[in-house]
């Protein structure tokens, strides 16, 4: 009997063709993930790296109002975004204090300060599924640089390089010569020669938060810490017409109306103040003589209760009682200073260079 093979061979070859065709579409479909890591690994580090250094210098970071760098360490777990800029308005300007919590700078006066740890830069600053290694560093110009990550190793990793600038926070800087310029004349002849004064810094927050100025340049009590300091106070001291002079009380006046809070004790949330460089709460008992003392600061910090309501007119009052040896022509330190834009007393905010460079791997 005579068999037809061709038939059979025409289904056989269609078969194995067909065969053939699913194996070289799967092996197509594999071939860049079995690739990947031989032929694209320096540009996945370098595009990290990229990412990784926009979000620290053009992003201000999240939460926003208020701002991650004002969270303690109780509402760590609500920081979203690490992000140095000083606003979204303000690319590659950074925020000092940002600069601070973000590189683990602590501050030994505050009792919940905390660090980041190197998942938490991962999670809120690299971001990504893969646990990467970083080397993330700062220069600013006069300074030393700050570092955060690992050392950077000698084999292939992902560069970014930024220049960048600092945004510095304004402060009142007087010396006591500047606060004695006007006689006293007491009314009584008879002794004791007492006088109650003061020197009050006024801040209008309406006035300050001038949309108008860009955030780089802008005085921002929400988010940022305003500085008072007073020096040479008592080299600026009449020694031989004063007998005394004390600091009796440090208050808070918003709106004309002295604020209730507990000035007993110290709040390193608020404020912090020093004499000589000793802290002191705004009621110190007894009163601080000042016949030998130089150096009076005080930092308003950004989380005061009202510091947000920036409609409303702040003056921070330092209150001081003398005891003159005659009732005329005396000269106590005292004055009202307004703590406002181009002052003779105020140091505007100030930028300064720096380098940023991301090191990825």
């Amino acid at each position: 009997m005579k068999t037809d093979d061709s038939a059979i061979l025409s289904v056989d070859f269609l078969a194995g063709f067909t065969i053939f065709l699913v194996a070289l579409i799967f092996v197509i479909n594999m071939m860049p993930g079995l690739l990947i890591g031989v032929h694209s690994s320096g540009v996945d580090y370098n595009a990290v790296a990229y990412r990784t250094s926009v979000i620290l210098a053009e992003d201000p970071g999240s939460p926003v109002s208020p701002s991650w760098e004002l969270f303690d360490e109780a509402h760590k777990d609500e920081i979203q975004r690490l992000g140095l800029s000083v606003s979204s308005d303000t690319p590659n300007i950074l925020s000092t204090e940002k600069i601070r919590k973000f590189f683990n700078i602590f501050d030994s006066r505050q009792t919940d300060d905390f660090k980041f740890s190197m998942q938490d830069y991962r999670d809120m600053a690299i971001f990504g599924d893969i646990p990467y290694s970083f080397n993330i560093s700062l220069k600013e110009v006069s300074k030393p640089a700050l570092y955060t990550g690992e050392p950077v190793p000698k084999s292939e990793y992902g560069y970014m390089k930024r220049l960048v600038k600092v945004k510095h926070y304004s402060s009142a800087d007087l010396s006591g010569g500047d606060l004695n310029k006007t006689g006293v004349n007491l009314p009584s002849v008879e002794q004791p020669h007492n006088y109650d004064c003061g020197i009050s810094f006024t801040m209008k927050y309406s006035e300050l938060f001038d949309k108008t100025i860009s955030p780089a340049y802008r005085i921002d009590p929400k988010n940022e810490p305003l500085m008072f300091k007073i020096t040479d106070f008592s080299q600026s001291l009449n020694s031989t017409d004063v007998k005394y002079v004390t600091l009796d009380k440090v208050r808070f006046v918003k709106d004309g109306v002295e604020i209730s809070m507990p000035y007993e004790t110290i709040d390193n949330k608020t404020y912090f103040f020093t004499i000589d460089g000793v802290q002191y709460n705004m009621t110190p008992s007894p009163p601080v003589d000042m016949s030998d003392k130089s150096e009076i600061e005080f930092e308003l910090m950004p989380t005061l209760m009202f510091s947000s309501e920036i409609t409303s007119t702040l003056a921070l009052q330092f209150n001081f009682s003398y005891e003159f040896e005659t009732n005329s022509s005396n000269y106590p330190i005292e004055g009202e200073i307004l703590y406002s834009y181009n002052s003779p007393h105020i140091t505007d905010p100030y930028l300064t260079d720096a380098v940023m460079e991301v090191c990825i791997w």
